[in-house]
Parts: structure tokens; C-alpha cells; sequence
């Protein structure tokens, strides 16, 4: 696989709490030069990894992202150091 030099390269953590079917949880991305991404979500009281998920990722000729996993995918971009997931309006930043 290509090597990618990237603004997105990097460790992204959840500006807020991520609800699915009424449980929050924290995320965190982190994604590599060689394309792929890692998801965490936390408990957020007790920050333990609940689930884990291994994507892929590639950026359009737009500037946005995308972020699969081979079935589904989701679109990203990066605005004022933030990054954003346009679908669901949740913002990461950097530590």
C-alpha cells in the first residue's frame, strides 16, 4: 500500500459524547500514512474500550475524507484544525 502524507495523519479525539441506542460513548481515530484508520469508542465514565474498528481511508480531489469499512462509509473534512464528520455533525481536535 501507498504511502500518504496528510494534514488527517495523526490521533483525533470527540470534541462531545457519541450516543448509539441511547449509550454515550468517547471516540478517538487514529489514522496512518499507509491509508487505514482505527476507531475506539470509551465509556466515558470509566474509560474502558468498548469497541474497536479498523477502516480505511481516502481523500477526494475536494479536500473531503472518507472513511470505510469495506461495506459503509462516511464523509470527513477538515475545517480550522477541527475535524468533522458531515453526516453526523461531530467535531475531533488534537492534543
Amino acid at each position: 500500500m501507498d504511502t500518504k502524507t496528510d494534514e488527517i495523519i495523526g490521533t483525533w479525539y470527540a470534541d462531545q459524547e457519541y450516543s448509539d441506542a441511547g449509550t454515550y460513548y468517547n471516540l478517538k481515530y487514529i489514522f496512518a500514512s499507509d491509508g487505514t484508520v482505527s476507531e475506539f469508542w470509551y465509556d466515558p465514565t470509566e474509560g474502558t474500550l468498548q469497541r474497536q474498528y479498523d477502516l480505511f481511508w481516502e481523500r477526494d480531489n475536494d479536500g473531503e475524507y472518507t472513511l470505510n469499512d469495506g461495506k459503509d462509509f462516511r464523509k470527513y473534512m477538515i475545517s480550522d484544525a477541527k475535524l468533522c464528520d458531515v453526516d453526523f455533525g461531530l467535531y475531533y481536535h488534537r492534543e
